[in-house]
């Protein structure tokens, strides 16, 4: 496998009260993206954070980190604490990806799962 590109979310701001954002580095190349948070009309409880089409772009091999960076979103909605830099984990590039998941499919061969990075 290449050199290990790690992800480390440099800080997550509530711009307004429908816009956080969140800038994180991938190595040395810093990244910045706007999250839009939603109210249920019917229910005002229940939230829906929107991301933009970069941030799922840059992640769709990626699913372990924007799942990480999601949950770190919440807990900025729920204001609990979190601590900068907080390094999250492992980028892989699309062959990585595919490397990782072929990997666990061949080896619970007898077992009925998903591989989800």
């Amino acid at each position: 496998m290449d050199s290990k590109m790690m992800v480390t979310i440099l800080s997550i701001s509530q711009i307004t009260s429908d816009i956080i954002e969140v800038s994180l580095s991938i190595e040395n190349t810093e990244y910045q993206f706007v999250f839009t948070l939603e109210k249920d009309q019917f229910e005002p409880n229940l939230i829906s954070i929107k991301e933009e089409s970069n941030f799922s772009k840059l992640f769709m091999f990626n699913v372990h980190i924007s799942s990480k960076i999601l949950q770190l979103v919440i807990k900025m909605i729920n204001h609990q604490e979190i601590n900068f830099p907080l390094e999250i984990g492992e980028f892989y590039t699309k062959e990585e990806a595919l490397k990782q998941q072929k990997y666990f499919s061949n080896k619970n061969k007898d077992k009925m799962t998903v591989s989800i990075l």
